[in-house]
């Protein structure tokens, strides 16, 4: 037994030393994390990716080929690809390579695509409108934190329209063909929450209807259409509270208290009708004892200290002393003090319901733009970009500048948004400028019908090719043709720089041919005036004829930014005028009727005139963006000369004045003062030769807007359009309602206008919508004309069965 037993432990004791010496062997053998640190990285392998780019996940690794390998680097491995959530599983081993560097190799599974969301059970909300929430879209990898962030976002959407929080549940079904997945939302909706009505109590000083207009909480108002949902909100009427007690800071009440005391509902099939009662305690009045500022060694600010709410013993108006400190805090930044603060410090005897104000000033240093960064571009040039800034890298902090540069990069239409950021520069003195952009797709091919207002309104077919931003450059080309149903045909070439060289210069040249058939007034009995058509005498009778025009114009300018410029313009044109096969009236020939015209009217197809002008224009815009401005204003004039020194057929001067003038109001709405003046004068040895088209008229369209009724005279020498307009945009800059009123008059001459009278003067009202689509702002109104008798009345005309005519423009009266 003993013998046995020494055997057994002799047997234990071979096998504990051969474990022991295969240990020792390994851990000799064997490397650690230690020992790969220091070491140069000489290459990184990364197995296991079929859709994302191994340059992408080399570009986000905190470690690069040729880096020294640290602790941190490799620790932060796993969780950058992690954060990524491409990824199921990440996993990394180390090894050595044959110069001793280090080999990295990382083994990754790729998480399931998402090949589409299904969205169920959705009845009161579109699928269009809960898709504009999700996160998680098709093509992106499949993730659980953002399948949960979308579940909450869509809960959110549902109380922002109004509607209890539904009940979310998600699914994945996995398609067995290719690595991908379904995502289904399955939505449960609930019932919509209705505000009936809100009652104030304890409300004193200021009445219910003062209350409602500060709170965006409305009860629901529906006659026919919804016109007020009457959505609750939390989070707005969260901030109707404060508004209220707003309120009732600006007449000294400073303990004034606003909750909601109860929500009565009544609940029914479809909603649940809810009653606010809101509690207001006002509380006592204050008054201002003492006002002092401090601080202000640079400048006096006496400016901003008004009477009304500074003096001793006027009602304390605690929200008009806090505007005041953001109005003087703005006025520093404006100088380059942004850093600059300004406390408002308030000691209250509660007593004797008193305030004594201290406001004061820490100035500090200038700031000063260091860096100016742009980011979201992905085909602008950065110095497109930068080059409207009215703020460069260097000069002191303006907010003025920067707002304006906001302006001048939306008023570029390359872009569909525009953000501005600051972070901190390299002392504390500096900012750097960050300008995020959103592009626009400039880019257009564009093919379909057309509509071109006029003395001859005409339907055809168009095709453009343009690129108002080519290649990122800021470059405008373009091509048109178009083909009206009416025989015309036209096309044009065009290329402008507004940067030529570099500066803010603007170059252009444009070539065009058309082929036109047009139409003027008959003069068959040849008694010098326009045949009135017999079966019509409220019209005149006209004719075709053809009018082939070739030109070349050149245009030269420079902007003194940011309001001013001059432009010049160089044109010459070639112009025949021949007969319609089968049209044998004699045509109208007005007194200042140029050679080529005439040529045709004695029967002469064949004269080929040659005319050429240059023009100038000035002009000033202050305005915010030009196509929907809300405020600003826009002074231009324009002489253009027609023959002269640089001969031609042509033979008049022309000008034309405008101004134009925005208002905000209440409720978005802005108001819009318009006037344009024009004139004709004959050249200045007394010549006058004009072309048909180069007449003045009213169209209709882009004057007098819906003014269709003959004209005594037709054409004119003179003429003038007055315009007020209300607006409101709906959609930022892409949609808005307008309401106007226009009144014009023409004249046979510019001395005319010394004797014109109420009887000269006819107008239009109306109404509709303005669409913004890219380079062409359309305009639908509804209008009603109207004449001024001499007397002075107001008298509307009937031109259709119910008074009012649909009309169609492109463009505003004066929207350059």
């Amino acid at each position: 037994m003993f013998f046995k037993s020494r055997k057994f432990f002799f047997f234990l004791l071979i096998i504990l030393i051969f474990i022991f010496a295969n240990i020792n062997l390994y851990a000799q053998q064997s490397t650690s994390v230690e020992d790969f640190l220091g070491k140069k990285i000489s290459k990184i392998i990364i197995n296991g990716l079929n859709i994302v780019t191994k340059e992408e996940i080399l570009f986000l690794l905190p470690v690069k080929v040729g880096d020294t390998l640290t602790y941190s680097g490799l620790n932060d491995i796993i969780p950058v690809l992690y954060k990524t959530e491409y990824f199921k599983s990440i996993k990394y081993e180390l090894s050595f390579d044959v110069d001793d560097s280090v080999i990295i190799t990382i083994d990754v599974v790729e998480r399931e695509l998402i090949n589409k969301v299904q969205i169920e059970g959705n009845k009161a909300l579109s699928k269009d409108k809960i898709s504009e929430v999700l996160i998680v879209q098709p093509g992106d990898f499949i993730s659980d934190t953002k399948l949960k962030k979308t579940i909450e976002l869509i809960k959110n959407l549902y109380l922002n329209e109004g509607y209890e929080a539904p009940d979310i549940e998600y699914s994945i079904e996995k398609n067995q063909d290719s690595n991908s997945v379904n995502v289904i939302l399955k939505i449960t909706e609930k019932k919509r929450y209705i505000i009936k009505g809100i009652i104030f109590e304890g409300n004193k000083v200021f009445s219910e209807k003062e209350i409602l207009k500060v709170i965006q909480t409305k009860k629901q108002f529906k006659f026919i259409f919804e016109f007020n949902k009457g959505v609750l909100n939390q989070g707005k009427l969260d901030e109707d509270l404060k508004s209220i007690a707003k309120l009732y800071y600006t007449k000294g009440y400073l303990d004034v208290e606003v909750t909601v005391k109860d929500i009565k509902v009544t609940e029914t099939e479809k909603e649940k009708q809810l009653i606010l009662i809101i509690s207001i305690v006002e509380g006592e009045q204050y008054t201002l004892n003492s006002f002092t500022i401090t601080g202000n060694k640079l400048f006096s600010l006496e400016e901003f200290l008004k009477a009304e709410y500074v003096s001793p013993n006027v009602i304390y108006n605690k929200v008009a002393i806090a505007s005041l400190a953001e109005q003087i805090r703005q006025y520093y930044g404006n100088y380059g003090y942004v850093f600059a603060n300004v406390d408002v410090e308030e000691t209250i005897d509660y007593v004797n319901r008193k305030v004594d104000v201290i406001v004061t000033v820490s100035e500090n240093q200038r700031a000063h733009i260091e860096k100016i960064i742009v980011k979201g571009n992905t085909k602008t040039k950065d110095y497109v970009i930068i080059r409207e800034l009215m703020i460069q890298e260097g000069e002191t902090f303006s907010i003025d500048k920067i707002r304006q540069s906001i302006y001048n990069l939306y008023n570029t239409q390359y872009f569909s948004a525009v953000d501005v950021q600051f972070q901190p520069g390299s002392d504390d003195t500096l900012i750097n400028l960050i300008i995020a952009v959103e592009e626009k797709n400039t880019g257009q091919f564009k093919f379909g019908a057309t509509f071109s207002p006029g003395i001859e309104n005409s339907f055809g077919l168009t095709g453009s090719i343009a690129e108002p931003n080519f290649l990122g450059l800021g470059l405008q080309i373009s091509a048109d043709l178009s083909i009206y149903l009416d025989n015309k045909y036209i096309l044009t070439l065009s290329y402008l720089d507004k940067w030529f060289l570099g500066e803010p210069i603007q170059f252009g040249i444009s070539l065009s041919g058309s082929v036109a058939q047009s139409s003027t007034y008959v003069d068959n009995d040849q008694n010098n005036e326009p045949d009135v058509d017999p079966e019509d005498t409220d019209t005149y009778l006209t004719m075709n004829y053809w009018q082939d025009k070739f030109g070349l114009s050149f245009t030269f300018g420079k902007r003194w930014r940011p309001y001013f410029s001059l432009i010049g313009y160089l044109s010459s044109n070639l112009v025949r005028y021949h007969s319609v096969d089968g049209v044998t009236d004699i045509p109208y020939v007005s007194e200042y009727a140029f050679k080529p015209f005439i040529e045709f009217a004695n029967g002469n197809d064949n004269y080929w005139s040659y005319s050429s002008s240059i023009s100038i224009l000035a002009k000033y815009d202050t305005r915010d963006y030009y196509l929907f401005p809300t405020k600003g204003f826009f002074i231009k004039g324009m002489l253009g000369y027609y023959g002269g020194i640089l001969f031609g057929d042509s033979q008049f001067i022309k000008l034309n004045l405008g101004f134009n003038i925005n208002q905000s109001l209440f409720w978005k709405f802005v108001l819009s003062f318009n006037t344009s003046l024009d004139f004709i004068f004959p050249q200045l040895d007394g010549q006058i030769a004009i072309a048909p088209e180069d007449l003045l008229y009213i169209n209709g369209y882009t004057d007098v807007r819906g003014w269709k009724i003959k004209m005594d005279p037709y054409y004119g020498k003179a003429k003038g359009v007055f315009s007020i307009e209300l607006q409101r945009e709906i959609i930022t800059q892409m949609l808005s309602f307008a309401s106007f009123i226009d009144v014009g008059y023409l004249l046979s001459s510019p001395s005319d206008l010394m004797l014109i009278n109420p009887s000269n003067l006819f107008g239009t009202m109306g109404f509709g919508i303005k669409i913004q689509i890219p380079q062409l702002p359309l305009r639908l109104f509804l209008t009603h004309p109207f004449v001024i008798t001499s007397s002075g009345q107001i008298d509307f005309l009937k031109t259709s069965f119910w008074y009012w005519d649909f009309t169609l423009t492109i463009g505003d009266i004066f929207t350059f």
